[in-house]
């Protein structure tokens, strides 16, 4: 959060001065100064559904969800969550959670609001293609 900007200019014959809207700034500061404030501070967590997730295929997806809560447990709305995956040559993930396979490994997908965060395991299986198919014969291993 910025509280006060300040922007000089120098007079040709004198030391610099500040813009009145400093002064106005300053003079705001102090006002809210006066009153009454909480310093609590809330933590947060974060649980990220699924727990873990399998994506089948290059160009698969899987949808994560955010629920972050207080201390207390309840909900807490209007978070911007921050995704972000550990190792983007395996998967890769938008800003809504929805996550891309890109090749065949398991990385970690992370979801944070400020200090808080939470991460899920998430593997992407790339089964072998069958060009040829014989009646008969097991694909399953």
């Amino acid at each position: 959060m910025r509280f006060l900007t300040v922007n000089m200019r120098k007079n040709i014959d004198g030391p610099p001065v500040l813009f009145s809207r400093v002064r106005t700034t300053l003079l705001l500061l102090s006002a809210l100064a006066c009153g009454e404030s909480s310093t609590d501070v809330v933590r947060l967590s974060i649980t990220i559904e699924p727990q873990g997730g399998l994506i089948v295929g290059v160009g698969g997806t899987l949808d994560f969800l955010a629920a972050v809560t207080d201390e207390s447990g309840q909900l807490v709305s209007g978070q911007n969550v921050i995704w972000s995956v550990e190792n983007t040559a395996i998967a890769t993930i938008d800003q809504n959670g929805l996550t891309t396979g890109v090749s065949i490994g398991a990385t970690t997908v992370m979801a944070s609001v400020g200090e808080a965060s939470g991460s899920v395991r998430l593997e992407v299986y790339v089964p072998e293609v069958i060009s040829n198919y014989e009646v008969g014969k097991s694909y399953f291993g």
